[in-house]
């Protein structure tokens, strides 16, 4: 007796929403390559005829009626003839609109499955057009529209939740969110013992999703035991998404059948042959699979009398592994087809990129090669794609293309535009990259036109805007930076119109952006620069991926200059050049954080869905090794203010292809406001700086009560040990009706010395040390308190004794001077060596610099807090104690009591006088030396943390170039 073996089709489409013609086009050319591969069953994507992206198309009637003329078309003219054919398309039942599977067989509508769970997340607004079926498990009679019964003369069709019952097999569908709820259909259709379960799905890609994906589908199949068939669209069907196909067929947890993730095709079909006695035997294995099926809720079923197995003796489709590409061969292979979707159907005859040199645009330039090097792979296999390249090229033989670098110089043209601040080393970056691609490629100096405007403007105003470097203010900083950004995208433009008729060709050129996703949620851009483009085909990767692109890129696609370009620091060059050519400008210096900082802050506020309170406790957790508590809050605050004053910027984002799901693409996936209430976000309303204020509740012992307070940072405490709270700045908000509107110098006092930042210097990697320190918190500490007990033992010590134990003292800190000195010059040199550090920063001069503000602090500390103020303070309480003894003895009080005392211990009342007043001092000098030290240790801290470390810290950050390192003390610096 033979197998049953089915032999079933699934595919990857490259719908356009609303092209009923081409999308027709393709679904038969899907069917008919099923039907030559012997197919008994096709199954399409999600919404495949009128497309899925149409959105508020579907709420027009046209849609619908036109999706329904499709459908007659692959009736009338015999597609469904031998074949079950699964298409997707909007039906409307008794007045409402249902994401639809449409069963056809040999001209006849077997069964309508709507969709029962709609995605409603991210990128997806389906209930703003559809609704979900509600008559679960249940059918009704659907009326078929006046051309479907004029073709067949079938008047209805069963339409809801049920399967088809075939003469060897039982198949039912479920669609693309389905997939991926709790309570998935497949699981209640495996337990009523439905062997095949198909899915048309419309999922567009994101970077490592496809694993996800695939692994849902085998989980599925592995704990039931069926088949699960899988069609997808794929390219970009005229929105930010592409849909990254990958058609596949899983059989009982095992892939057998995987088509492409990316490709320039338009129709792939995928074809596998399925042993249904092995689904039964798997099933019929599993305890508690039976147990479950014998119980469970039958569903309505839809008989048809036709076979889906195949005659004759064939052997199933084999296990494969899974084919998943690397996140660094995605972001080449996603947005290059995207890209050519934009470009064959838009009308264009190329793309004009603005080519710095720098790491993002070099990023695209390289996609596009990737996209040049895909499609001469496939020309000689693919009609379709060959005529769209001829026309694209304006050639009439795109056979004769001999490389893909034959192909980028007819299709990308690139673009230097530098000013007098541009270095020389990204202009020929810029260069090479281009001859590697082989992109045709323009070297511009617009320094004309920046002059132009800068005379405009001194001509209406009388005034000359300088750069910071030359004495400028902030403002007029900015935009003369802004000018050269405005007026690359102007140019750009300008090009992309005038540069096919330049050079004899006919058309015009899309522009492309090249901005990346965290630098648009730092909102670290020029507002109509050249980020506004027509297209951008990175605007939804990190800058930590797109680095590691380029590292695969320079090795997979043969770009050598792109290893250079990622080794090379990150700059705008809008600001002057140094004296030798060097750039003074880095971007992480300017964004006050760096790129990895940038994506974590991404991943919290969109995916974990965090503000800033809850931002910084997971930070807290996840850098706890990394940074101190203060530092995070620093981080957390500057974050959400650049955030929150630049995004306004996403509303005129350029159109950007969609990679990751922290992207805040104001279109339709991050809906948030573009305005803040600024003056909320900072400590003053006079300044318009400082930290946001939140509402906080307290630590449950001390009742949980809410308070209105500042994240100030946490204060460490002397002995090392880290707090797991905030430190803020308190006022109570229940149980009070005080005016605090009243001038109360104690209390302002009070409240001034609270407000002084106590906490003891981090490293200059902004790391709190926490490690065991001899000097510090050995016994060798106890040399720094000799003074003080000089001080208190005076009375006793011989000539010279107290400065004596002085020179102890000024001793033991000086050591500890040097020690602090040598061991961060040795540090500075190993953390800063390990860097990659700009060619403007001198590193061992920054080094220098470092070990000799650590050495100039722990002096001025250690003088102050273990020598000065501690000296004095026990010098004035054993000096005032002495004063008081003294008068007390000279009193006849005294003399009684000495008389007393010295007979009660058989004594001289003079002896005993005369150890007293050395006596008291010292034990009122000794009892002090506890009480003060805390305070005095706090108090130094303070006014140095106020003061000489703040000018140190400058001189570290400007002077020594440590804002362009990125070392983490230099933020307040860098903003």
């Amino acid at each position: 007796m033979s197998s049953r073996i089915a032999r079933l089709a699934t595919c990857n489409l490259c719908q356009w929403s609303m092209d009923f013609d081409g999308n027709l086009k393709r679904i038969k050319a899907s069917i008919e390559e099923s039907r030559v591969l012997g197919a008994r069953y096709r199954v399409g994507p999600e919404l495949e005829v009128p497309g899925y992206g149409c959105e508020d198309h579907f709420n027009e009637l046209d849609t619908e009626t036109h999706s329904w003329e499709c459908i007659g078309d692959l009736i009338v003219n015999g597609y469904s003839n031998g074949m079950v054919i699964d298409i997707g398309a909007p039906v409307s039942h008794k007045g409402v609109r249902y994401n639809c599977r449409i069963f056809i067989l040999n001209s006849k509508v077997l069964l309508i499955r709507p969709k029962m769970d709609l995605a409603n997340d991210g990128n997806y607004r389906e209930p703003r057009y559809f609704s979900t079926w509600k008559a679960r498990k249940a059918l009704d009679e659907f009326q078929l529209p006046h051309e479907i019964r004029k073709a067949t003369g079938q008047k209805s069709c069963p339409i809801g939740d049920g399967y088809l019952q075939f003469v060897d097999a039982t198949l039912a569908a479920e669609t693309c969110e389905e997939l991926f709820t709790p309570a998935a259909p497949h699981i209640d259709l495996a337990l009523a013992g439905v062997q095949i379960i198909t899915n048309g799905s419309g999922s567009h890609h994101q970077l490592r999703k496809l694993n996800v994906r695939l692994d849902l589908m085998r989980s599925a199949t592995s704990k039931a035991g069926g088949a699960y068939l899988y069609a997808n669209q794929q390219g970009c069907d005229g929105g930010r998404l592409y849909y990254d196909g990958c058609a596949c067929v899983i059989v009982n947890g095992d892939l057998v059948k995987q088509g492409s993730q990316f490709s320039v095709r338009e129709v792939e079909t995928v074809v596998a042959d399925i042993d249904l006695d092995q689904i039964d035997t798997y099933r019929g294995a599993l305890s508690s699979m039976r147990d479950q099926s014998s119980k469970a809720e039958a569903f309505p079923v839809v008989y048809v009398d036709f076979s889906l197995c195949i005659d004759g003796t064939y052997l199933p489709s084999q296990s494969i592994s899974p084919r998943y590409l690397s996140p660094e061969e995605e972001i080449g292979r996603g947005p290059g087809c995207w890209l050519w979707d934009y470009l064959r159907r838009s009308g264009a005859s190329g793309f004009l990129l603005p080519l710095s040199g720098g790491a993002d645009s070099a990023s695209v330039a390289a996609i596009v090669g990737c996209m040049c090097q895909m499609i001469m792979e496939n020309i000689p296999i693919d009609a379709g794609l060959k005529k769209d390249v001829e026309r694209v090229c304006n050639i009439e033989d795109a056979s004769l293309i001999q490389t893909h670098q034959d192909l980028a110089r007819m299709i990308l043209t690139t673009v230097y535009m530098g000013t007098a601040n541009s270095s020389n080393e990204t202009r020929m970056r810029a260069s090479r990259l281009s001859t590697e691609i082989g992109a045709y490629h323009l070297d511009v100096k617009i320094d004309t036109v920046v002059s132009a405007l800068t005379a405009l403007f001194s001509a209406v105003t009388g005034k000359m805007p300088k750069f910071k470097v030359h004495g400028g203010t902030h403002s007029e900083n900015a935009a003369l930076q802004n000018i050269q950004a405005r007026i690359r995208m102007v140019i750009a433009f300008l090009l992309a119109q005038l540069m096919p008729w330049a050079t004899g060709k006919s058309g015009f050129l899309l522009v492309l952006g090249s901005g990346n996703v965290d630098e648009a949620l730092r909102g670290y851009l020029t507002k109509y620069d050249c980020s506004s483009a027509d297209l951008n085909p990175i605007g939804g990767v990190s800058k930590q991926d797109l680095r590691r692109f380029l590292r695969w890129a320079a090795d997979a696609l043969g770009y050598m200059t792109l290893a250079e370009i990622e080794a090379a620091p990150p700059t705008a060059e809008l600001e002057p050049l140094d004296g030798s050519g060097k750039i003074t400008q880095t971007d992480e210096a300017d964004m006050g954080m760096t790129y990895e900082e940038l994506s974590v802050f991404g991943r919290l506020r969109k995916i974990n869905m965090c503000g800033p309170v809850s931002m910084y406790k997971a930070l807290a957790g996840i850098w706890r090794n990394i940074h101190p508590p203060n530092v995070i809050a620093d981080k957390v605050k500057h974050f959400f203010r650049q955030y929150s004053i630049n995004r306004h910027k996403v509303t005129v984002l350029t159109p950007s292809y969609h990679a990751e799901n922290y992207s805040p693409d104001d279109n339709r996936f991050d809906h948030r406001q573009f305005l803040y209430n600024m003056p909320t976000l900072s400590s003053s309303p006079r300044t318009g700086r400082g930290p946001a204020r939140f509402v906080l509740p307290l630590n449950s012992n001390s009742r949980r009560r809410q308070v209105q307070g500042r994240i100030q940072g946490v204060k460490s405490k002397k002995n090392g040990e880290k707090s797991s709270s905030l430190d803020i700045d308190v006022f109570e908000t229940i149980g009070t009706d005080k005016d605090t509107s009243k001038f109360e110098p104690f209390s302002n006092g009070l409240n001034l010395f609270r407000s002084l930042d106590t906490s003891e210097p981090v490293s200059f990697d902004g790391q709190e040390k926490v490690e065991f320190d001899p000097l510090r918190d050995g016994p060798l500490r106890y040399l720094g308190y000799s003074n003080e007990l000089g001080e208190a033992f005076s009375a006793w010590l011989f000539p010279g004794g107290v400065s004596l134990s002085y020179a102890v003292a000024i001793g033991y800190v000086l050591f500890d001077t040097w020690d602090k000195y040598t061991k961060t010059l040795t540090e500075a040199e190993e953390v800063l060596g390990a860097r990659r550090l700009p060619g403007v920063v001198d590193k061992d001069r920054l080094v220098s610099i470092i070990g000799l503000e650590r050495g100039v602090d722990t002096l001025i500390w250690q003088l102050l807090a273990s020598v000065i103020l501690p000296g004095y303070t026990i010098h004035t309480v054993v000096g005032i104690s002495s004063s008081i003894c003294n008068r007390v003895l000279e009193s006849s009080l005294g003399d009684d009591l000495f008389s007393r005392l010295g007979h009660a211990f058989m004594l001289e009342p003079e002896s005993l006088q005369s150890l007293s007043e050395k006596s008291l001092p010292t034990f009122l000098g000794l009892l002090a030396i506890p009480f003060i030290v805390h305070p005095i240790d706090s108090g130094v801290h303070g006014v140095l943390n106020a003061t000489l470390r703040k000018q140190l810290r400058k001189y570290i950050c400007i002077q020594g170039k440590g804002a362009q390192a990125g070392l983490p003390i230099c933020a307040e610096c860098q903003k």
